[in-house]
């Protein structure tokens, strides 16, 4: 039980000693919420699309996206600097990720997390 830890924003990380198998899939990362906070989280849900993706996604949001969203690989490190940000509307817009190498990225709006696989 995490009772008294809980924080939105900084992940935990779990994983395996053996190099391999964490490339393997063996490694990742959670959040701990405080369980007041699920309901409110449960609201918020967005798409990805086209996904797995060749350059350009487009996010879709159903309540307004206040700031931009969070980007990070599979190592945790934030790579949404690299990306340019096409705000289409208050719930979408499109991130040009032709910057980035082909790889497994994680999109983060309002502490929901959503995969991405640019080819």
């Amino acid at each position: 039980k995490f009772n008294d830890h809980a924080n939105p924003t900084i992940p935990y990380m779990y994983h395996c000693h053996m190099l391999p198998h964490e490339d393997m899939g063996m490694m990742g990362q959670f959040l701990v919420v405080d369980q007041a906070a699920v309901n409110e989280l449960d609201q918020v849900s967005f798409d990805l699309y086209p996904n797995p993706t060749n350059g350009l996604l487009l996010i879709e949001s159903s309540v307004a996206i206040e700031n931009l969203p969070d980007l990070t690989d599979q190592l945790g490190r934030v790579v949404s600097d690299q990306c340019s940000v096409n705000v289409l509307s208050m719930n979408k817009m499109e991130l040009d990720l032709n910057n980035l190498p082909s790889g497994t990225y994680f999109v983060r709006i309002q502490n929901v997390v959503k995969m991405v696989i640019k080819d």
